[in-house]
């Protein structure tokens, strides 16, 4: 039927089934509980003391529950046949949605929660989605977290619609993405596609979440999204890159565990804007491009652990700038470990990069013409062209270095170097000739 059912005094409907009808909520301690076969339930503006928990909205119908006042507890209900959004609050604060599951929207948002403030959307699972599972706008001081976002994107990229497991936007501040599950978005890379999105917003924790399957990239913080920080995350499986950060934008990498993506494992994308960042404490590993690729901006790399990439451990372009240290650069398939190119100015010092057998092609640490490093304190082992190089059109210091080659004294040369410094290094064998090389160390045995 098309019946409407107005709830105009308090009042707690409990395990009713109204079927066909469609539930409005005008009077303030109203629970509505256990009741099957609703059409949709919309709690009109200014209320107090409602409890919408443990129901089933069936549709057809937008939407399946529309929130418009603070402080509403939206649970454990089943929500489907809708075709805009399940559940929809717009200026709201104080809500708790949690619990509760929606499948088979087939419009743009599962869920969308708008200019609201200090809202907890907690345990929810959002499955099969046309195009974006949960969406977080304008948001204030919001905790998202422990959501299932399960197979998002079904209908792909329908133009000018595409769809991502999570977006957080349009000026959200202060927002916490903690202990998230997103797994599958099926708009391919080109299509957006993104596991999590954080864009043109301010103050953002992204933390314990997991990511698998993401059709474009796991991760991505964008269109000038500022002091984000990505925490103790796994993502894996993307199409794309398993972070990435572009347009301007401010992130941070700690701690997260990013491995088997198709793209890069972590990348700043300087093509549209400078970006700046923190890389510390990452496992990346196994991705089919490069472990870290930085572009345009100013970064700190430190204490990462990254081999068995498709492409270099680390590889800096453009106008980037910052210090790489501490990091453990291993197995990567490139004959190259770490390289920098024209325009890079980096301070290296105390990295381990090295290969577990020799590669008789393979620089350790590459400098290349117009980049400005400093390389200090490195071991750099079982590169058999050179450990460590340096264009002759380089600005370049190497001090305090050890290169090693395992069980072989057939090492061509640390570095080969132009009108630059090279002093106090432990150096495997001899320094081919040609400068002036002070106070360095030759030695044959191997220490990895």
């Amino acid at each position: 039927g098309t019946d409407t059912l107005n709830i105009t005094k308090a009042v707690t409907l409990d395990g009713y089934d109204l079927s066909g009808y469609s539930v409005y909520i005008y009077a303030n301690n109203v629970t509505v509980k256990n009741c099957t076969n609703i059409k949709f339930i919309f709690i009109t503006p200014n209320l107090s003391g409602v409890k919408v928990t443990g129901n089933t909205i069936t549709g057809p119908c937008s939407v399946g529950i529309a929130i418009f006042s603070d402080n509403v507890e939206v649970s454990n209900n089943t929500v489907t046949g809708t075709t805009d959004f399940g559940i929809y609050s717009e200026g709201k604060k104080g809500c708790t949605i949690s619990g509760n599951t929606i499948s088979g929207n087939s419009g743009l948002h599962s869920m969308i929660i708008k200019n609201c403030s200090n809202m907890t959307i907690s345990g929810n699972t959002i499955k099969d989605s046309a195009f974006n599972a949960l969406e977080i706008e304008g948001d204030t001081g919001s905790v998202i977290s422990k959501n299932k976002l399960i197979n998002s994107a079904t209908k792909g990229y329908v133009a000018p619609n595409h769809g991502e497991g999570l977006v957080v936007s349009a000026n959200c501040k202060d927002t916490q993405v903690i202990e998230n599950t997103i797994d599958v978005v099926n708009c391919g890379k080109e299509d957006y596609g993104n596991g999590l999105i954080v864009a043109q917003s301010t103050n953002i924790t992204v933390k314990n979440n997991t990511v698998t399957n993401a059709g474009n990239h796991g991760m991505q913080a964008s269109f000038g999204a500022k002091n984000v920080v990505f925490e103790n995350n796994t993502i894996t499986k993307s199409a794309n890159d398993g972070i990435s950060i572009s347009r301007g934008s401010e992130a941070n990498c700690v701690n997260n565990k990013i491995h088997d993506n198709v793209g890069n494992g972590i990348v700043y994308d300087g093509g549209a804007g400078a970006n700046t960042g923190t890389v510390n404490g990452n496992e990346i590993y196994s991705n089919t491009e490069f472990g870290v690729y930085l572009s345009g901006g100013t970064f700190t790399v430190a204490d990462n652990k990254i081999g068995n990439n498709g492409y270099e451990g680390i590889r800096a372009v453009n106008t980037t700038s910052g210090t790489i240290s501490g990091n453990t650069i291993y197995d990567n398939a490139s004959t190259v470990g770490m390289q920098f190119f024209t325009g890079t100015t980096f301070k290296v010092s105390n990295n381990h990069v090295y290969k577990s057998s020799i590669d008789n092609a393979g620089y350790g640490i590459l400098v290349n013409s117009g980049a400005n490093v400093e390389v200090t304190g490195n071991r750099v082992c079982n590169y058999g062209t050179c450990a460590i190089f340096a264009s002759e059109t380089s600005t370049f210091k190497a001090s305090g270095n050890q290169a090693t080659l395992s069980g072989a004294n057939n090492f061509k040369g640390n570095a080969y170097i132009k009108a630059n410094d090279l002093f106090q290094n432990t150096l495997m064998y001899e320094i081919l000739a040609g400068d002036t090389f002070v106070g360095q160390t030759y030695f044959a045995g191997y220490k990895s």
